[in-house]
């Protein structure tokens, strides 16, 4: 069974009370000038499991100079095409994990993986659009819900018939057995 697992690290950031994501480079930039603010490193995974590509997380979705997203230049530089992508699964849906799952090109919005399957727990989405929490983006999730192909998960269950799911609170696994 061939396994591949490739980080996709889309920077490193200080965020503060405004949900801001401001680009943190610790070889220039100091922390002590940015109070009250966490330091994160955006990192999805992408996971090659026998000929099938699987996205955990999506990051911010942040762009280049370009307009490509610096997920999809990742995926490349990894050696894959983003279009490959036939499942993105999403830990939660707070902006530093979800805003990947679009693309902003034009004052356009598009699906970042339009031939993916979006694996999302259900209490995660309820969540996302009754809580007044600015780390959710509702109308990337609007935009999800007339656009992509979603599959709401519960607990525990079959996620394929040979890969088991769990999920606990804004945890998201897959039993081994996607690993034989």
């Amino acid at each position: 069974m061939s396994l591949q697992v490739y980080t996709l690290h889309e920077g490193s950031y200080s965020v503060d009370i405004t949900k801001k994501f401001v680009p943190f480079d610790s070889a220039k930039d100091n922390p002590k000038d940015r109070p009250a603010s966490l330091f994160i490193h955006v990192q999805p995974f992408l996971v090659k499991v026998k000929d099938t590509l699987v996205l955990f997380d999506t990051g911010l979705g942040y762009s280049n100079a370009q307009g490509q997203l610096h997920l999809h230049e990742n995926i490349k530089k990894a050696g894959f095409k983003p279009e490959d992508i036939s499942m993105v699964l999403m830990s939660h849906l707070h902006f530093d994990h979800s805003g990947g799952m679009v693309h902003h090109l034009n004052d356009k919005m598009e699906l970042s993986f339009p031939d993916a399957t979006y694996v999302i727990q259900r209490g995660e989405w309820e969540t996302a659009f009754t809580s007044t929490s600015s780390s959710y983006h509702t109308e990337i999730f609007d935009f999800l819900q007339r656009n992509a192909q979603l599959k709401f998960v519960e607990g525990s269950g079959q996620l394929t018939p040979e890969n088991q799911l769990r999920t606990d609170g804004c945890t998201l696994s897959i039993s081994p057995s996607i690993f034989n």
